[in-house]
């Protein structure tokens, strides 16, 4: 890959990653997210989720993140969301213009 794409794209993922910290830190948590973060995702953590929908890896990480301090938890959620961009990346071959599509759409 040449230089300037590798520059470009990582400026994008810049922007996107500042963009998706402040939208973390403007927009409220969801119920959902009040929920795991209450002694009702504790008490589902207590039985192993037992009878709740068998996804062990993504609710133990909604627990760990709904404990954190806003500005952390913005920080983790905003670099998940940006690798997730930088995957997208990847499988579209590193074309900008079908990454941004995709993004997009």
């Amino acid at each position: 890959m040449k230089k300037e794409k590798k520059s470009s794209i990582f400026w994008i993922l810049i922007i996107f990653f500042v963009l998706f910290s402040i939208w973390q830190l403007w927009v409220p948590e969801a119920l959902d997210d009040w929920r795991w973060g209450s002694e009702v995702g504790i008490m589902r953590l207590k039985t192993w989720f037992e009878g709740y929908n068998g996804r062990y890896f993504g609710d133990i990480l909604v627990i760990v993140l709904t404990r954190l301090p806003i500005v952390l938890r913005s920080m983790a959620i905003s670099g998940i969301m940006t690798a997730m961009l930088y995957l997208i990346y990847q499988l579209t071959e590193y074309k900008i213009l079908s990454f941004l599509i995709c993004v997009f759409l």
